[in-house]
């Protein structure tokens, strides 16, 4: 992943990543997701969980690669830094503009996201940028609430035909 994650950036750095606007199912993007870390989160006794609050066309179009790229790393950050018997929720909103609202909530360490952020455009660590680029390249943004004793809240979103 963080070989294939450094390949995108450069990628993205030189101009050349590539985005498909193609048709999928998110309600299945989302429950393949959160399979894929259900053992992961249960492992360190986390609650994982995914609560969609609007409802969306059962086929719409975008890139569901780039998409599943955010959402797999939001959700390892997550389980990385939740302790045990946390709480970790996937939710999607639609909003007033017709975009779709990817959130991750966790009550997990909280930390300083303009020091993160920082960090990781000097080269500390590309996770949050990459994210940030794959939710601009898709024509969206990724917004980050991160509160000491509340957890990290991470919002992306994303506009969806």
């Amino acid at each position: 992943t963080m070989l294939s994650d450094l390949l995108d950036l450069s990628k993205m750095e030189a101009g050349r990543m590539s985005v498909e606007t193609i048709e999928f199912n998110l309600e299945t993007l989302l429950d393949r997701t959160i399979a894929l870390w259900s053992a992961e989160a249960g492992r360190k006794g986390l609650e994982l969980r995914c609560v969609s609050v609007d409802d969306f066309p059962t086929c719409m179009a975008s890139d569901p690669t780039r998409l599943r790229q955010i959402l797999n790393n939001l959700l390892s950050n997550a389980i990385k830094f939740t302790p045990e018997g946390g709480r970790i929720v996937v939710s999607t909103h639609r909003t007033p503009d017709d975009e779709l609202e990817l959130v991750v909530r966790d009550d997990g360490a909280a930390f300083d996201v303009q020091e993160t952020y920082q960090k990781a455009v000097r080269g500390a660590s590309f996770g949050l940028v990459g994210m940030r680029e794959r939710a601009t390249l898709l024509g969206g943004s990724l917004d980050i609430l991160s509160q000491p004793g509340k957890g990290t809240e991470v919002r992306a979103r994303l506009p969806l035909k």
